[in-house]
């Protein structure tokens, strides 16, 4: 994983990483492909915590959100877009986001430096 690795790390990091790895991957997706994602994430969260994304977003952020993505699109089979990496365990995306934000600050010029990206949230 090179210059650090999330399981060496608490929830906060894995989180913070598949927010930022999330987030870069679910851009990089065709309109359609995104909607079935968001689709897939929207069912996940009324299922599991009788909440929409929109919802999600207002009272927790992007960080949340990011990580309701990541459970859809492993759900339907999508990897990171980075080459060898792989989306890590969080079954609650919203207790294991709390104090993530400072994580993602920490991870950024991290990632940036081991995969040349500008990796960034919509709410930073």
């Amino acid at each position: 994983m090179g210059l650090f690795n999330p399981f060496t790390f608490g929830r906060k990091t894995r989180t913070a990483w598949n927010a930022l790895v999330g987030w870069h991957t679910f851009k990089s997706l065709s309109a359609a492909h995104q909607h079935l994602v968001i689709a897939q994430a929207n069912q996940i969260a009324q299922e599991y915590f009788h909440s929409s994304l929109e919802d999600l977003a207002e009272k927790h952020g992007a960080i949340v959100v990011a990580n309701f993505l990541v459970l859809g699109m492993g759900e339907m089979g999508i990897v990171p877009i980075l080459l060898g990496e792989k989306w890590f365990p969080v079954k609650n995306p919203i207790v294991e986001s709390i104090g993530a934000k400072e994580m993602v600050m920490v991870l950024k010029p991290q990632l940036r430096a081991q995969f040349g990206v500008d990796f960034t949230l919509d709410d930073e």
